[in-house]
């Protein structure tokens, strides 16, 4: 027996602590239990406006756009000496119980403020009333843009419980719903009150620091992505600060009274102009100067507003109906863009504007259902904006390292650019050449001193081309480029003399074009066309415009070549690969050259009409073209 007796009090106290933790466990529960606010409905009947009496029921559906909405009937399972819990989405509230005078929920006056206006829950002391009272309520609802669901949603929320233990409901229902197997009738709006969507709107807001950190670092660097990371980082800062105001518990946080309808307001607001921006990275042409247009007129309009709400002198719900005009019109304005945009560009960049396109639809939608009410509190721009923002971070993900490994493929070609505008100007500049300028100049000192004089000139100009172009990294006017050749051509008269003639159709010259690339072809025309044949040749040269474009043709009547055989003069080969290369690489053109043996050579430069790239900024700045 005393072999056992420790094992006897071990097993004692054992079980003591088992029973202490079922019944301390018990004890919580039911405490837990009671301080869940409880769900109170109302009974009896309505009216709104003129209307006859009618019965109310759980079914009934009221719109708050019919007038002015009169209750009367009684609470269920209410009890004095509690506090009552009322859900005022830009209501005016009046209580008259058992025929006394009216109370006003709202108010302690009848004067509006900021703070009035805001969607609130009002905790409301009843001293007397029970479930044998009769009630009478009147709801008058002030939203200018009709806020058709705010009678419903006053009848689906009514609590009764301790003050803060609602409000700790209210922000966190999820934690509540665990302890409690209480079936809540408003279960939707309970969800959709605060906790999801500011859980959501934290992670966004994080991501989106995140997002503007990268912007900006690639800011500093290389400037791959421009603007559009700035603008969706902005577009998502202030969706995630929307998600954390625009809830049915805003009133309840830490914070002032005004802050949540301000703030709010102010998201919007902010949301707006990055979406504008955000737009304007993929529009062109006279789109995106309205656009930008468009974007002033609207940001300034939304600074005047601020200000006058934040001074006192309008109330922010007398300025919603002009803001939703402005905004309205600009959405439409930035949805035509976007559609016509789609027609142009490349399939890669497609998604973003259809994604842009959607979300831009979603948020006219939005401002008509602050009219009509279709769905509750902005679920359809969270959801909408939550997929897009996904769409985005995946594409961000993926783009970064290959924007990057693009950008060294860049850098590669602007290397190979600047040794292309040496080689080729150095091609132009070979001893032969000079020399032969040099003794038709020597020659014509004797026989016509005007002429050599002149010559002189003109060999001096071409020099000066040619080494300009060294440093040259834009694309110059085409009207440069055709002086540039004349001044060669004409050199190359004093040599041929009648054996080389040059014929001009120039219809457009518009435009522009990498610099020596024309010339070096003519030269090649001179030199290996003409030059070869006996009697000599003709070389004409024409441009014209055409609906996408400049096509500059240059064509003689010289010995030709075969394309099939391999070419025997390595300098004529590098100086055309040359000019080929940086035909696409500055200008997204293209160099095409058909010849036949002893009928002539036709070489075709290709300009697109658009944009041209500079090769000193490849990194994914765009200079805007002819």
């Amino acid at each position: 027996m005393k072999h056992h007796k420790g094992k006897i009090i071990g097993f004692v106290i054992l079980a003591g602590l088992f029973v202490t933790w079922l019944v301390t466990s018990y004890l919580m529960s039911m405490q837990a239990r009671s301080a869940i606010p409880i769900p109170l409905t109302f009974t009896g009947e309505y009216c709104q406006g003129n209307d006859e009496w009618k019965p109310l029921s759980g079914s009934t559906t009221i719109n708050a756009l019919d007038g002015e909405l009169r209750l009367h009937g009684h609470f269920n399972d209410v009890f004095p000496q509690t506090n009552l819990h009322f859900y005022l989405e830009h209501l005016e509230a009046w209580l008259i119980v058992n025929d006394q005078e009216p109370i006003l929920l709202t108010l302690s006056d009848h004067e509006w403020s900021q703070e009035d206006w805001n969607v609130k829950w009002l905790n409301w002391y009843n001293e007397s009333i029970t479930s044998d009272d009769t009630v009478e309520i009147r709801l008058i609802n002030h939203h200018p843009l009709g806020n058709p669901r705010a009678y419903q949603d006053f009848l689906t929320n009514l609590f009764m419980g301790n003050t803060k233990t609602f409000e700790n409901f209210i922000l966190h229902p999820l934690d509540f719903m665990m302890r409690s197997q209480n079936e809540f009738t408003m279960l939707e709006d309970v969800l959709v009150c605060g906790q999801l969507w500011r859980t959501l709107g934290t992670f966004i807001i994080v991501l989106s620091l995140l997002l503007l950190g990268v912007a900006f670092a690639d800011d500093v660097t290389a400037s791959l992505f421009g603007d559009s990371l700035w603008s969706m980082g902005g577009l998502s800062l202030f969706a995630g600060g929307l998600m954390w105001l625009d809830t049915m518990d805003s009133s309840l946080l830490a914070m002032p009274a005004d802050l949540a309808v301000c703030g709010a307001q102010i998201c919007r607001m902010m949301i707006g102009l990055c979406m504008g921006m955000y737009v304007t990275t993929f529009l062109n042409g006279k789109w995106k100067t309205a656009n930008q247009i468009a974007a002033m007129v609207v940001g300034f309009a939304d600074a005047v507003i601020t200000l006058l709400c934040l001074r006192g002198t309008v109330l922010l719900r007398n300025t919603l109906i002009p803001w939703c005009t402005l905004q309205g019109m600009w959405l439409v304005l930035m949805s035509l863009g976007c559609m016509i945009r789609l027609r142009q560009v490349e399939r890669k960049i497609a998604p973003q504007l259809y994604a842009a396109l959607l979300l831009l639809v979603t948020m006219g939608m939005e401002l008509l259902n602050a009219r009509f009410g279709w769905w509750h509190r902005g679920i359809g721009f969270n959801t909408v904006f939550l997929a897009t923002f996904i769409v985005f971070l995946v594409w961000t993900v993926r783009s970064v390292p290959q924007a990057y490994r693009a950008q060294k493929r860049v850098t590669e070609q602007e290397n190979e650019l600047i040794q292309s505008r040496v080689a080729i100007t150095l091609s132009q500049i070979q001893p032969h050449f000079l020399y032969n300028a040099l003794t038709a100049i020597a020659r014509l000192c004797d026989l016509d001193p005007q002429k050599a004089k002149k010559t002189t000139v003109d060999f001096s100009e071409y020099l000066r081309g040619n080494l300009d172009s060294l440093t040259q990294t834009l694309p110059v006017p085409f009207s440069t480029e055709l002086k540039h050749t004349q001044i060669y051509l004409d050199i190359e008269k004093v040599r041929f003399g009648d054996k080389l003639n040059v014929e001009y159709d120039i219809g457009a010259e518009d435009f522009m074009i990498p610099s020596l690339s024309v010339q070096p072809l003519v030269e090649n025309a001179v030199k290996y066309g003409l030059g070869k044949k006996k009697e000599g040749g003709t070389i004409w040269l024409s441009t014209k415009e055409e609906a996408n474009g400049w096509r500059v043709t240059i064509r003689d009547d010289g010995a030709g070549f075969d394309r099939s055989e391999p070419v025997s003069d390595g300098r004529s080969h590098i100086g055309i690969e040359n000019v080929r290369r940086r035909v696409e690489m500055q200008s997204k053109g293209t160099l095409d050259i058909q010849s036949r043996l002893e009928i002539g050579t036709k070489a075709e430069i290709w300009i697109p009409k658009g944009d041209i790239v500079n090769d000193d900024s490849m990194c994914g700045r765009r200079t805007a073209g002819a």
